[in-house]
């Protein structure tokens, strides 16, 4: 698939609930199942499918990674800014470098996006007053 076959998801998961799950079953995904660790950056637990992390300021996100044979998927949406997004890679390895870069991505990314002078903010407010006009 694509990373914008995603898309969907992420605006129901921002949105608590819409057009693929209800608002109570976002609440219940994204609400902490178990406390601690989970991963490389998801240090404060695991929801149902999506694990909890804070960024190095303090900015909560939710992720769900993935990968194998040949391929690394990143899932990250920030609730606070309304900010989510998907990497992918057609690599993978054992050491979970890939991953650790993922995440690199994903702060880099959601910080650009974040700062309302930075070329990315521009271009998402772009796209998101087009599809205001749909």
């Amino acid at each position: 698939g694509k990373a914008s076959d995603f898309a969907p998801l992420i605006h129901s998961m921002l949105n608590e609930g819409g057009s693929l799950l209800r608002k109570d079953t976002v609440i219940d995904m994204l609400s902490l199942k178990n406390e601690g660790q989970i991963g490389i950056e998801s240090k404060i637990g695991a929801g149902i499918g999506w694990k909890i992390g804070r960024t190095h300021d303090g900015r909560r996100f939710y992720n769900h990674e993935g990968g194998g044979g040949g391929f690394t998927t990143e899932i990250r949406m920030y609730p606070d800014s309304d900010v989510g997004f998907v990497v992918m890679m057609n690599t993978w390895s054992l050491n979970m470098a890939e991953v650790k870069l993922a995440h690199i991505v994903c702060e880099i990314v959601h910080e650009s996006a974040c700062h309302p002078d930075s070329f990315l903010h521009s271009q998402l407010r772009v796209c998101s007053e087009a599809e205001l006009e749909k």
